[in-house]
């Protein structure tokens, strides 16, 4: 597993997340909110009280690549939400100091939808990005990921 990053033309230390697809995206950076794990309609619930509001902590992702926060709920639960609400690309960063070398998903597949290219950065670079995003900068990023399938 390999990636390649850049963040406003400018290389950004990544590392390929197993189990993701392969492939070149990209698209402006959107944080996520919260912790990225709440689902993008959660029919149940809008069912029960009658209306029309749509909970997420992916409201407005299309085209994007998202950031978010590794923790809470597995790392594929929040790919494959930011997938299903139109994002095209994720960048998870650390919990923890570090960097996200030798990191996966954590599943092969999830009933939450599809997964899309997936980079994992460290702690640093992701908060750093987030001040950027909270000053108001527009980052557009660019995510390459290879995949290597083994058959045995």
């Amino acid at each position: 597993m390999s990636a390649n990053l850049t963040v406003n033309d400018a290389p950004l230390e990544v590392f390929g997340v197993s189990l993701a697809p392969g492939g070149s995206v990209t698209g402006k950076i959107v944080a996520v909110a919260n912790l990225g794990c709440e689902a993008v309609c959660d029919r149940i619930r809008l069912l029960l009280i009658h209306t029309d509001v749509v909970q997420s902590d992916f409201p407005d992702v299309k085209g994007a690549i998202i950031l978010v926060f590794r923790g809470s709920c597995q790392s594929a639960q929040k790919v494959a939400l930011g997938a299903t609400a139109g994002a095209v690309g994720a960048i998870v960063y650390n919990n923890v100091e570090g960097n996200l070398d030798g990191y996966s998903l954590q599943r092969i597949s999830t009933p939450e939808g599809p997964y899309v290219p997936t980079g994992g950065i460290s702690q640093a670079d992701g908060l750093t990005l987030l001040a950027r995003l909270a000053a108001g900068e527009e980052i557009i990023a660019a995510l390459s990921t290879t995949t290597k399938v083994t058959t045995t």
